[in-house]
């Protein structure tokens, strides 16, 4: 930081004095110092030359502050406020009247809530005879009509500029209704209305198209989407250009829609609730304190170099053993069956284990049921 003589700091308040306490002027003309140390040198010689933080002109005398309130609040601009008490600038007279009014109310509205489409009617807060009023509701309950009849819109306002013509042109041609009392009920401008009505009026630039594209798709049977339909355009024996955009605009407009095929269902076992299914015996407690008291048993199925193999075995929870199995090439009942069949050899007379089963179609139909009620 540099160091300042004595003579200088005079000569820095004495020059602010002579700006009529603007700063900005004395540092201008010296070239020396930085704000923060003139404001330094100000305080330390006159009190009330004393700035708060963040508060521009915050350093004046609250006299004339008074007075600069009372002259901006009359309707004296702030210029010739300024002017007539020797204030540096005329934002500072403007900015005192400001902070005495306090505070602005928007300051305190909380959260600002976003805007959604307004559905205000014209004859809101509108106070008229009854036989006016009947009119303004007879006018709303036309434009609702109109709005249905024509563009299916759900209110008049979500409607664009271009559909609110076309609804005034159904209203005067039916209603014999002004043209100003329904653009004014519709939210349109006279200018909008006319620019957009000359525009429907004018040809559709895109008949002949229209009609290359609906027959670009209906030679593919509608089986092709847009990107053939915008190559053929391009390529045929008149080829034209057009874009991708502009062909799935004309698509969407005219209603034309590509018809996909259903997908394959994929493979599943499960062919719906054929019968009761099984109690669950086990509730995931897969162990046993003695052999053949509880059995469990799945169908797995393992890719191998030669072809698919479909492995049924019984297992037992006591050891993990496999009192019995069977393997085949296809997933089915007489696979399924047989391992339980198998696994019957390996009870003795009288024991009953517990049992679970896949819930698929495989097991549930009358022979698995028939199996595994001689296993249990």
């Amino acid at each position: 930081m540099p160091s300042y003589a004595e003579e200088q700091k005079r000569r820095a308040v004495e020059t602010v004095e002579e700006c009529g306490g603007s700063v900005t002027r004395a540092m201008r003309r010296l070239g020396y110092p930085t704000r923060q140390t003139l404001y330094h040198w100000l305080n330390r010689r006159d009190a009330s030359h004393e700035r708060k933080s963040g508060r521009p002109w915050s350093h004046h005398d609250p006299a004339p502050k008074a007075q600069a309130v009372a002259f901006v609040r009359s309707g004296m601009a702030g210029k010739d406020v300024a002017e007539m008490l020797g204030v540096s600038s005329a934002a500072a007279a403007c900015n005192w009247a400001r902070a005495a009014e306090g505070p602005s109310p928007a300051a305190d509205r909380g959260p600002i809530e976003p805007m959604g489409d307004s559905e205000d009617r014209a004859y809101d807060g509108f106070e008229g005879s009854l036989e006016e009023r009947v009119r303004q509701l007879e006018l709303e309950n036309d434009i609702l009509r109109a709005a249905t009849k024509v563009l299916k819109a759900e209110s008049p306002s979500a409607m664009t500029d271009r559909e609110k013509a076309l609804a005034v042109n159904e209203l005067r041609a039916t209603t014999g209704r002004s043209l100003r009392e329904l653009t004014g009920s519709l939210r349109i401008s006279k200018s909008s209305y006319e620019y957009k009505r000359a525009a429907l009026c004018r040809p559709d630039k895109r008949a002949g198209l229209r009609a290359r594209v609906r027959e670009a798709l209906e030679g593919a049977s509608a089986s092709r989407g847009y990107r053939y339909v915008t190559h053929a355009l391009r390529s045929g024996d008149d080829p034209v250009a057009v874009s991708e955009k502009a062909v799935r605009r004309i698509m969407r407009e005219e209603g034309l829609a590509v018809a996909y095929a259903k997908r394959r269902a994929r493979y599943s076992s499960y062919k719906g609730e054929i019968s009761d299914a099984p109690e669950n015996l086990v509730n995931r407690a897969f162990r046993a304190a003695a052999p053949n008291e509880l059995r469990l048993t799945d169908i797995a199925k393992f890719g191998l170099p030669g072809g698919k193999v479909h492995p049924s075995p019984i297992l037992d929870c006591f050891d993990g053993g496999l009192p019995a199995w069977s393997v085949g090439t296809g997933s089915n009942a007489e696979l399924a069956n047989s391992s339980l069949e198998a696994a019957c050899g390996a009870l003795s007379k009288g024991q009953r284990p517990a049992r679970t089963q896949i819930a698929g179609a495989i097991t549930a139909g009358p022979d698995g049921s028939r199996s595994a009620r001689r296993t249990a």
